[in-house]
């Protein structure tokens, strides 16, 4: 007698998001969601995931960003991405950025931990999630958390890296198609000490 295997729905992005976020995001930071958008591009997930994830392909939407280069020398995969990479990117009037790989789910999802010196924010974690869609497009979530630092800048930083990232999606979303979407502020209580 054969008994009928039970499916389950993929989970969503947001139940990624808190999945992920408790698996990985925990270990490295305490700090709140702060920014967060989800969108829908016409393109294939293999087409999307690498516009967010190599230096060159961002560098050509996010306007922040004059370029970039990959190290994986201390990548769990030896020459290649993966959880230790670091995405080092030369920025526009804000110094180095540099982006430690911290997830690897290529091309589903990846965490980074980014630090700039120059920005007012710190403990700064983020997520990004793609889906492939049933029509052949992708679900994206990108997500931001951080705690503030500074006096007068910390209240800039919301409303400057808000317009440059929306900016940037609409550009992209004109190349990939898609309908409008929207990074926003998030308002999330600090997280407990694990």
């Amino acid at each position: 007698m054969q008994t009928a295997q039970q499916t389950h729905p993929a989970p969503s992005l947001h139940e990624r998001r808190r999945q992920l976020e408790r698996g990985v995001i925990r270990q490295h930071t305490r700090a709140p969601l702060r920014m967060g958008g989800t969108f829908r591009f016409d393109a294939p997930i293999q087409e999307v995931f690498p516009r967010f994830s190599e230096p060159e392909q961002i560098a050509r939407w996010f306007t922040l960003l004059k370029g970039g280069r990959a190290d994986h020398e201390g990548s769990a995969h030896p020459g290649q991405w993966g959880e230790g990479t670091v995405r080092a990117c030369t920025t526009r009037g804000m110094g180095p950025l540099e982006e430690r790989i911290a997830h690897w789910d290529p091309p589903h999802a990846y965490v980074y931990l980014a630090h700039n010196a120059m920005m007012p924010i710190e403990h700064h974690a983020a997520l990004m999630l793609f889906e492939p869609l049933s029509d052949g497009g992708t679900a994206f979530g990108w997500f931001h958390y951080y705690d503030d630092r500074g006096h007068v800048l910390r209240h800039l930083f919301p409303t400057v890296m808000l317009s440059m990232m929306n900016r940037g999606l609409r550009k992209l979303r004109r190349e990939l198609g898609g309908p409008p979407g929207t990074m926003s502020l998030v308002s999330e209580p600090r997280a407990a000490k694990p």
